[in-house]
């Protein structure tokens, strides 16, 4: 017995091809497929004499001897046992790529045509084998259906020719219409908008695909059509559907391309189809667990689609490292690319970008070497290397990646080259890796953290400030130090704790709006800064901590312009990821939402998270420090204070901006600023250390040499100071002090006086820095007279000094022991004697109010620290003897 047998869910070139095949072989019977499409039922009920089927269990199995099988190579997807198709001959028509469920036929006739028909209209011409029109229509249809109306790319000429045959012999195109509907009937309308709700684009490599979900309790018939009707409205390259019908999810995958080939993709799935059109029932796995793994295969697919040479940018122009900005500007006249390859001589040591010499010209720098712009942050790669390497090369280190072809360098990648490629999880730049993960922008919660390292108070306030600005419709977000701190301390095995808790937040919308809805809450006044549209919130003592003051600084979002290299910058509103692009380094990019829905969430767009974990300090571009030159102080402050190394790349922009003399432009108010956060940094050594190797100091004044002897009084200063703090915690100092007069202690008077007033310093400081010099010889020269100097004096000699003055005397006089000794012994006890007796006390005594009081309150001190007089007693005793006469 044969019997001709196809696969389950039978459509039109199944039904076809067993029409065709039973020509071929007339003593065969036709099995009922079993299940059948919903138009393919409609067809049949219309035709009713053109086929009949035989049902499976109507016949005897142990007598069959032949399948024929039709559509598909898998025995799985048919009704016949496994075993009736491993005792039989087995002979093969298909048109579906090979997969590993196959079964290998006695007689096989594969050919990758759009359908399966047209393999076996060729074999029916060829044998001179005749057909009714009503057939011809049938075969028809069967093309027309699996080439979705000759418009799939599997189509090929012998389908055109086949058609043309069957309209030759009465085949009723308009058929077409009828039986291949792209009407829904209700049920699949139900589907087809919960597809519509439950979709999702994914970029895979540049191949925009959408995927769908969704349910029934019951089962709908014909829902393939539907991943058509929501491929077509966004012209997706690919689309697959998942449909949870009862215990089993249905998926199918329709594609446009070459490069994604869905029937390889279900075969993970035990599906099946050809390249374009495939599909799979799956159980044990719901439609999030099937989309989940749809997902992650369609990734490792796109990443072998590209490779370097398809994609990179050609014919990249060469410049000389020796050459000038305008030069540069010339040469990138000539072509429309972005960016110009760097030689020194024959060999190619980075590159320029044509976005930096249009800025350096806009900044009147057209003569600057284009050394001072010149990146050296690039990778070699091969032509051959694939997109998911260039991905990961891409977005890791480099900035972009110079193609190499025996030899010779033929092309360039960058990111913005490969935008059109990149997979959905790359798709807004710049890139996240994180532990060699790739990561979105948006990466993990910080939820957990601020609970964990804030005191409850102020995650309080936090959530107050979020309730606030979602009720009126306000984006919030933190931002700055306090972000890259709380970050800092989740990467630590042992945290520091955090001690710096004032909030920076940014909102897209307006700032100061912002600021006066918070503050009106908390019946406090805001500071507005109207020019920068910014506001400062003060909450005194009590309001949020009792014991504390605190300060919420408010900001709009913003992007800046600076018309010249130092120059304060001119600002615009622009969205978060802008105002975050502005900043001086990665690690200070990152944003926390402080919205309802998103609370905690983290956006780190350039990340920074990946330089926190690496310890690098990173520019965002090439220009950071000749915009504001303040960065290079910033630079060495945040590597000094976190033990970071400043990023290679960056150090050279750093160095060629300070050789470049950028700091000059900075006016002596800024300069003095960044120097003041830098002394007063918990260990600020190894920074001056730094700005002196790096010849900071130099645009400060010339006559700044840091010697040896400066460099060990940095570090006595330090110890200093840090023994100052463990007795005396409680007495706040400005540490900026000490630190600046080791700078300027030993230069000339005049060029001491030209800083201070540059600096725009207080009266009392400038003459402090004026007079260090002869403050110091007269110390030195006094505490060092013998070593039985009395307290008095010790104490008349340093108690006009301002504490800070004193600790740096004490730090400069370290290999004087002695010296050192009376310095200890004024602070630790001399400072602190009072006299009993008061001024009031005195004119009550009968002395006249006058000069008068106050000499005899600092003899009366003198002979209490010397030890003549003990008590109160002692001191009116005295004045009665000396004064009141």
């Amino acid at each position: 017995m044969k019997i001709i047998v196809s696969h389950l869910n039978q459509d039109f070139d199944s039904l076809a091809s067993m029409v065709a095949v039973s020509k071929l072989f007339p003593d065969a019977m036709l099995i009922d497929p079993g299940a059948i499409e919903k138009n393919v039922r409609n067809f049949l009920n219309d035709y009713p004499q053109l086929i009949s089927f035989k049902k499976i269990k109507n016949i005897d199995l142990e007598q069959v001897e032949t399948i024929i099988l039709v559509d598909t190579r898998q025995p799985g997807r048919t009704m016949v046992p496994p075993e009736t198709f491993k005792r039989s001959k087995v002979i093969i028509f298909d048109h579906h790529p090979h997969h590993e469920e196959d079964i290998k036929g006695a007689q096989e006739t594969i050919r990758y045509y759009g359908a399966t028909i047209t393999i076996l209209l060729n074999l029916l011409e060829r044998k001179r084998i005749l057909f009714t029109p009503e057939e011809a229509t049938l075969f028809a249809l069967g093309i027309f259906e699996d080439t979705g109306m000759l418009t799939y790319s599997s189509v090929t000429h012998n389908d055109i020719e086949a058609l043309n045959n069957l309209l030759k012999n009465g085949a009723a195109f308009s058929a077409g219409r009828k039986y291949i509907s792209y009407e829904l009937d209700q049920n699949q309308m139900r589907i087809y908008y919960q597809l519509l709700d439950n979709s999702e684009v994914f970029n895979f490599s540049g191949i925009n695909t959408i995927v769908g979900n969704a349910e029934s309790e019951e089962y709908v018939d014909g829902i393939s059509l539907l991943t058509h009707k929501i491929m077509d409205p966004g012209n997706y390259k690919a689309g697959f559907i998942i449909v949870q019908m009862k215990d089993r999810v249905h998926l199918i995958g329709r594609s446009r391309i070459a490069e994604i080939n869905v029937a390889k993709i279900l075969e993970k799935f035990g599906g099946g189809g050809h390249p374009t059109a495939a599909s799979g029932v799956i159980k044990d796995l719901s439609k999030f667990q099937v989309k989940e793994t749809l997902v992650e295969e369609l990734k490792k697919i796109s990443n072998n689609l590209f490779k370097a040479s398809e994609i990179m940018e050609k014919n990249i122009l060469p410049i000389q490292i020796s050459q000038t900005i305008d030069q540069a500007s010339s040469i990138f006249k000539k072509t429309d690319k972005g960016y110009l390859l760097v030689f020194n001589n024959s060999e190619v040591i980075g590159y320029i970008t044509k976005d930096d010499v249009k800025r350096l010209i806009k900044h009147n720098l057209e003569k600057k070497k284009i050394s001072d712009i010149t990146v050296n942050n690039f990778s070699v790669i091969t032509g051959n290397t694939k997109i998911n390497k260039i991905f990961q090369k891409l977005f890791s280190e480099n900035e972009i990646l110079l193609v190499e072809q025996k030899g010779v360098i033929t092309g360039l990648i960058s990111k913005k080259t490969i935008r059109s490629f990149i997979p959905e999880e790359f798709s807004i730049d710049p890139l996240k890796l994180n532990s060699g993960k790739i990561r979105s922008p948006i990466t993990g919660n910080a939820k957990k953290l601020l609970y964990k390292y804030l005191p409850t108070e102020l995650n309080a306030l936090l959530n107050k400030i979020s309730e606030i600005a979602s009720k009126n419709k306000f984006s919030v977000y933190l931002v700055g130090g306090f972000v890259r701190d709380i970050l800092l301390a989740s990467f630590k095995k042992k945290p520091d704790k955090l001690s710096r808790f004032d909030f920076d937040i940014v909102t897209p919308q307006n700032g100061i709006k912002l600021a006066n809805l918070i503050a009106k809450h908390f019946k406090v006044k805001p500071v507005s800064h109207h020019k920068f549209n910014t506001a400062i919130i003060i909450l005194k003592k009590g309001i949020i901590m009792q014991n504390q003051s605190f300060r919420i600084d408010i900001a709009t979002a913003r992007k800046e312009k600076y018309q010249f290299p130092g120059a304060l910058p001119d600002v615009k509103n622009a969205p978060l990821r802008k105002d975050l692009f502005r900043r001086d380094f990665t690690i200070n990019t990152i944003a926390i939402s402080l919205a309802e829905k998103e609370y905690g969430k983290i956006f780190d767009f350039f990340n920074g998270q990946n330089d926190m974990k690496k310890g690098v300090i990173r520019v965002l571009h090439n220009l950071s420090f000749i915009d504001d030159p303040t960065r290079i102080f910033r630079a060495f402050r945040f590597s000094g204070r976190l033990n970071f190394r400043i990023e290679d790349h960056t150090e050279r922009l750093l160095k060629n901006a300070i050789t470049s003399r950028y700091i000059k432009n900075l006016s002596g108010k800024r300069v003095f600023e960044e120097l003041k956060y830098i002394f007063s940094e918990r260990n600020p050594v190894p920074i001056i250390k730094h700005l002196a190797d790096h010849g900071a100091f130099y645009f400060i004044s010339p006559d700044i040499i840091f010697t040896e002897e400066k460099e060990e009084l940095t570090l006595s200063v330090f110890e200093v100071l840090s023994w100052f703090k463990l007795l005396f915690a409680e007495n706040q100092i400005e540490k900026w002090i000490p630190y600046l007069l080791i700078m300027i202690y030993d230069i000339p008077p005049e060029e001491k006086d030209r800083i201070c007033k540059s600096f725009y310093m207080t009266k009392k400081n400038t003459n402090l820095f004026l007079d260090i010099q002869n403050n110091l010889i007269k110390v030195c020269s006094k505490l060092s007279d013998t070593e039985k100097i009395v307290p008095s004096v010790i104490y008349n000699t340093l108690h006009r000094l301002p504490i800070e003055a004193i600790l740096f005397l004490m730090a400069y006089t370290k290999d004087n022991k002695l010296i050192e000794k009376k310095i200890s012994l004024y602070l630790i006890e001399l400072i602190h004697e009072k006299i009993a007796t008061t001024g009031e006390e005195l004119i009550q005594m009968g002395i006249k109010n006058g000069p008068e009081i106050g000499d005899i309150k600092n003899k009366l001190l003198e002979l209490k620290l010397d030890g003549k007089i003990r008590s109160k007693a002692d001191e009116i005793k005295y004045i009665k003897k000396y004064f009141l006469k």
